[in-house]
């Protein structure tokens, strides 16, 4: 089985993530995973990036796409996905490029969550587990298996040392696309360690002021 984290930052989610492409595929070697989505929001140059790192990890090309209604994750994009469309939108311009749209923290309201359209639009999968939704308890996990709408977990790291809190496992990475898209993925892991995350909070607070921590 292989372990893939699919919701991964880096300095190219301008004012939010923190290290570099590069930098967050080193931290999941190292952490022993197989693969790694770069979701940066709302562009791929990350991606593209990451694309170009030796590495003997799976390495997916993606997004957090920032809908009207909500984020989503959008994996095995080649360019960037407009943002501020429809959620409808957003997807079909995902799957227009031949890629898979999953709704990212769809319950986690603190943030752009596309919440009860889960039920209502083409969605591909549900992120089941995200590190940084700490109440979520697992009841997103529950209702997608309720549902049985196909799952993926991702950290939503900032940092290279949160990678590899939560996790997709996949039985074949030769098509990642076709194993969640057809239910055979699982999803593994834990919350974000509450000081990580205001670690987190306080750096991005500080580069976001043009300053360096």
């Amino acid at each position: 089985m292989f372990k893939i984290d699919m919701h991964v930052h880096t300095y190219y989610s301008y004012g939010d993530g923190i290290n570099s492409p590069e930098e967050m595929i080193r931290a999941a070697e190292a952490k022993g995973l197989d693969g790694i989505a770069i979701t940066d929001h709302d562009n791929i140059e990350g991606a593209q990036e990451a694309m170009s790192v030796d590495t003997g990890l799976l390495v997916v090309a993606g997004a957090e796409v920032s809908s009207l209604e909500g984020h989503i994750l959008a994996y095995g994009i080649h360019e960037n996905v407009p943002m501020g469309l429809s959620a409808r939108e957003t997807i079909e311009a995902i799957h227009g490029q031949g890629g898979i749209a999953v709704a990212a923290h769809p319950f986690d309201h603190r943030r752009s969550a596309v919440g009860e359209l889960i039920f209502q639009l083409p969605f591909d999968g549900v992120e089941a587990l995200n590190g940084h939704f700490l109440k979520d308890g697992g009841s997103t996990k529950r209702i997608c298996q309720e549902h049985s709408f196909p799952m993926t977990a991702g950290t939503d790291a900032h940092m290279a040392k949160e990678i590899g809190s939560c996790y997709t496992v996949l039985g074949n990475l030769d098509d990642y696309k076709a194993e969640i898209v057809s239910g055979r993925s699982a999803v593994e892991g834990k919350p974000v360690p509450a000081l990580m995350l205001f670690e987190k909070w306080l750096r991005t607070y500080v580069l976001r002021q043009g300053k360096f921590l």
